[in-house]
């Protein structure tokens, strides 16, 4: 998820692609509307992910939209921000269709009636903005913004973390900086925080993965630290071990349950997909966790960890 945010401003710009609404005429004219075929040859700039793309003819310096693929035949309709003068890196900015591609000869089109949609070649409907007869009469792409040399955005990227990448209008060399990252040891937050730090299993500790916290004791933590598979799901098939000091990443930013310890592993006991339960003794609050991953190593020894495991 991408978001703009315009330098100086106290607002996020949430609407990359916007549209001219006059209430009187409820009809695109002709010389607005259009039907873009994904066809065609391949770009040869380099752009984010080592993409194949078609860009299309709607482009407002620094923005353009068009298809990128990192799959044969699965495309994704997006807006790019670059600049060819600069030969750096092409950032793909929002998506209309993440995770529901599209193939060769996919269309994006503007009818008449103002609704703007994308669909695969054979006409299923893939994206669509719904706003027929809704006194659209054009679409256009915001420009660059006024009196200011920056874009920034903010992603929200697969592994949780969230950083700020700001484009430089009116330079040639260095055009793209990672400004702000959320969960880094150089800023606010320790990388302990993002789910995926340690892999599937793991204690993290100072931004490192410090251990592999196994039912027989803490060990040397690698990449192939995983908890046991659980498959079972009656309660007299598995059991729980103790982790003390340790806090799962939900537990910072949700406020959990306020119940007692018992209940708490209760819930967990009753519910099969429930891998653990993660408890602070100090305030009686509870976390049922549905995955494990990054456990952090805390110095509080109230709160602590219930690893389920199958008994044999």
């Amino acid at each position: 998820m991408s978001i703009f945010l315009h330098p100086k401003t106290s607002f996020l710009t949430l609407l990359f692609l916007s549209f001219s609404t006059f209430i009187a005429q409820a009809i695109v004219p002709q010389n607005e509307t259009f039907k873009f075929v994904n066809s065609g040859e391949l770009g040869p700039f380099i752009v984010e992910y080592g993409a194949d793309y078609r860009m299309i003819s709607i482009f407002n310096a620094p923005f353009q939209v068009g298809f990128y693929n990192t799959t044969p035949n699965a495309y994704t309709l997006a807006l790019r921000v670059g600049l060819q003068r600069s030969e750096s890196l092409f950032r793909w900015v929002w998506e209309a269709n993440r995770g529901n591609p599209v193939g060769e000869n996919a269309t994006f089109s503007l009818g008449v009636d103002g609704n703007l949609v994308l669909a695969n070649a054979d006409g299923r409907i893939v994206w669509q903005t719904n706003t027929s007869n809704k006194g659209v009469v054009a679409f256009r792409i915001i420009g660059r913004p006024v009196n200011n040399s920056t874009l920034t955005y903010l992603r929200l990227g697969i592994d949780g973390n969230i950083k700020f990448h700001t484009y430089f209008l009116d330079v040639r060399d260095g055009v793209w900086k990672v400004t702000y990252t959320l969960f880094d040891r150089d800023f606010d937050e320790s990388e302990c925080q993002l789910p995926e730090r340690c892999g599937k299993f793991g204690l993290c500790e100072d931004n490192q993965c410090v251990g592999c916290p196994l039912e027989n004791g803490i060990f040397g933590w690698s990449n192939k630290c995983s908890p046991k598979p659980l498959g079972v799901c009656k309660a007299s098939e598995f059991h729980y071990y103790k982790i003390e000091g340790v806090e799962h990443y939900m537990s910072k930013y949700t406020i959990g349950d306020r119940v007692s310890e018992d209940n708490c592993g209760n819930k967990c006991t009753k519910d099969c997909k429930c891998v653990g339960y993660f408890y602070h003794k100090d305030n009686s609050r509870c976390w049922i966790a549905y995955d494990l991953q990054t456990l952090t190593k805390v110095a509080n020894t109230t709160h602590v960890g219930y690893i389920k495991v199958p008994n044999k």
